[in-house]
C-alpha cells in the first residue's frame, strides 16, 4: 500500500501548485580545452607563424578575430570574452588568457563562421586572482592571445590584447 499520494492536486476543487520562485539565469559553462587549446601558448624554436603571412583575412590591427571585450567580470570562475571572425572562412581556434607574470590563468576552444561574433566563455584557475595581483600594478590585468587553426592544422598566432579581469558582485 503506498502512502502519502492523492489530495491537494491540480484535480477539481485542488489548488494548482505554486510557481517555482524565479532563479538567476546559471553562470555560463566554460567551453572545452581541448589539445590545439591545451597545446596554444608560448612557442620554443621556431617562432609561430602569424595569419597576416598564411591566410587571406588579416585586419591591419588584429588580424583575422578581433577581441572585442576588454573588460569583464569573472562569475563562479568563468570570464565571457566576446570575439568576432573577420575572415572569409570560418575561425576555429583557441583563446588563451596569461596574467602579467605569463602565468597561464584559463584558455578554450572556439569557433565561429565567417562574420559571425561569439561569447567564449573561459574557464579560469582557482587562484586566478592572486596570479593576476603579482603581475599588476592596480588595474587586474591580464593578456589573451588569440590562436588560430590553419592549414595543415599549423598553429597561427592571430594577436592579443589587455583584459581586465573583475570578481562578480
Amino acid at each position: 500500500m503506498l502512502a502519502g499520494c492523492g489530495g491537494g492536486g491540480n484535480g477539481p476543487g485542488g489548488n494548482p501548485p505554486p510557481p517555482p520562485p524565479p532563479n538567476d539565469p546559471p553562470a555560463p559553462a566554460p567551453a572545452g580545452c581541448g589539445e590545439f587549446c591545451d597545446q596554444a601558448g608560448p612557442v620554443g624554436g621556431d617562432e609561430a607563424r602569424s595569419t597576416t603571412e598564411v591566410l587571406d583575412c588579416a585586419h591591419e590591427d588584429y588580424g583575422c578575430v578581433e577581441q572585442l571585450t576588454t573588460s569583464a567580470d569573472v562569475e563562479d570562475g568563468v570570464v565571457s570574452v566576446d570575439l568576432r571572425c573577420d575572415a572569409p572562412d570560418p575561425c576555429e581556434g583557441a583563446l588563451v588568457i596569461y596574467s602579467g607574470v605569463f602565468a597561464r590563468l584559463g584558455g578554450a576552444d572556439f569557433s565561429m563562421g565567417p562574420g559571425a561574433t561569439a561569447a567564449v566563455h573561459v574557464g579560469l584557475v582557482d587562484d586566478w586572482q592572486e596570479l593576476v595581483a603579482k603581475g599588476s600594478s592596480g588595474a587586474p590585468s591580464a593578456a589573451t592571445f588569440i590562436w588560430l587553426i590553419g592549414p595543415g592544422d599549423e598553429a597561427l598566432i592571430d594577436g592579443g590584447k589587455p583584459l581586465t579581469l573583475t570578481p562578480a558582485p
